[in-house]
């Protein structure tokens, strides 16, 4: 609706098969590609050169996607290079697999100016901040060349 700019969604929207930005939660998940750890290989700070774009490797410029090893899910640059937009709004992270449900559920998605949350981290950052969990935030009308995206896809599950 034009006055209040909310953007009501289907019923079905999850069973839906289109395009969109991640939630943070799905962001997350893939970034970390099953691994218990921060990154997806583990904790080693002198291993991040071979996965991430950051400032011992990037010299100040982002790079080509896939030029670097992929984690485990066969993503490349999850963490580095250029941070990721969100599909939502930077929050308390969840405290229960409820909480998380109900966050992907959520009905009503704001479509405005008001900040949405960042993952990965980019090229002018540091090791000590690439892991998955690391997040920012930025409203969608900034323009930095620091920030991109990634698609994420709402599939069926398979019928019997």
């Amino acid at each position: 609706d034009a006055d209040n700019r909310v953007l009501r969604l289907r019923d079905n929207y999850l069973s839906l098969r289109g395009y969109r930005l991640p939630t943070e939660v799905e962001f997350e998940y893939a970034s970390r590609a099953g691994a218990a750890t921060r990154r997806c290989y583990g904790e080693a700070d002198e291993l991040l050169v071979k996965f991430a774009w950051y400032v011992p490797n990037a010299l100040g410029q982002p790079h080509p996607v896939a030029q670097l090893l992929p984690n485990d899910y066969g993503i490349f640059d999850p963490l580095g290079n250029l941070w990721n937009w969100c599909l939502d709004r930077p929050r308390k992270f969840a405290s229960t697999p409820v909480d998380i449900v109900e966050d992907i559920e959520d009905e009503n998605l704001q479509i405005d100016n008001t900040a949405r949350a960042l993952h990965g981290g980019c090229y002018t950052d540091h090791a000590f901040w690439l892991r998955s969990a690391y997040r920012y935030k930025d409203n969608p009308s900034s323009t930095p060349s620091l920030v991109g995206f990634r698609l994420a896809r709402t599939i069926s599950p398979r019928q019997p």
